[in-house]
C-alpha cells in the first residue's frame, strides 16, 4: 500500500499515476491494488493493459474577473484540468491573472505571457490550454510567443472527442 501511495493518489475519486515512466509495482500480486483500496475491475484493467503511458506536459491559464471570482475559476480549472488529464495531458502547472477583461492580443498582460514563456522553455512544456475561448489572433499572438501548441476549452473537448472518434 505505501509502495502504491507513491505511485498514485486519489483526487475526487479519480486515480492518478504519479510517475508515469514507470510500470506499476508489484502488479504480479494481486492484492496491492486491492489493499490499497481499489476495484477488481479496475485491477485487472491496469493488468490488461499493461503499457506505458506517456502524458504531454501541460498549462493551464485562466482569468479572475469580476463576473468570475477566484472560487470560480479553481473550479473552472479544476475541471479543466480533468479534461486535460482526458486529452492524455499532465498539467504541471496553473497560471491565473486578475484583469477586468481579456488582453484582446495575447489574452492576459505583457508580464503573465512573459512570465508563462519563461516557464515554457524551463520545464520543456508542449501546450499551452486556456481556460477561456480564444479569438484566432489571440491563439495566433500566443503560439507565436510561447512557441508551443495553445489550446482554448472548447479545441480541447474537440481534440477529446477526435481521439475517441478514431478508437
Amino acid at each position: 500500500s505505501s509502495k502504491f501511495n507513491n505511485f498514485c493518489e486519489t483526487i475526487n475519486g479519480f486515480l492518478y499515476f504519479n510517475d508515469l515512466t514507470q510500470e506499476i509495482p508489484s502488479i504480479n500480486d494481486p492484492c496491492w491494488f486491492l489493499n490499497a483500496g481499489y476495484s477488481l475491475a479496475l485491477q485487472l484493467e491496469i493488468m490488461l493493459e499493461k503499457e506505458t503511458i506517456i502524458f504531454e506536459k501541460t498549462l493551464i491559464v485562466g482569468i479572475i474577473t469580476q463576473s468570475q471570482p477566484e472560487d470560480k475559476l479553481m473550479e473552472y480549472l479544476d475541471e479543466l484540468e480533468f479534461l486535460t488529464f482526458t486529452a492524455g495531458g499532465q498539467v504541471v502547472k496553473r497560471f491565473y491573472q486578475k484583469m477586468e477583461r481579456p488582453n484582446p492580443k495575447t489574452f492576459l498582460g505583457t508580464g503573465k505571457m512573459e512570465e508563462i514563456n519563461l516557464y515554457v522553455k524551463q520545464h520543456q512544456i508542449s501546450t499551452v490550454i486556456f481556460d477561456d475561448e480564444l479569438s484566432p489572433s489571440q491563439q495566433k499572438n500566443i503560439t507565436k510567443i510561447l512557441d508551443c501548441k495553445v489550446l482554448d476549452r472548447t479545441n480541447l473537448i474537440l481534440d477529446i472527442f477526435a481521439q475517441r472518434a478514431e478508437t
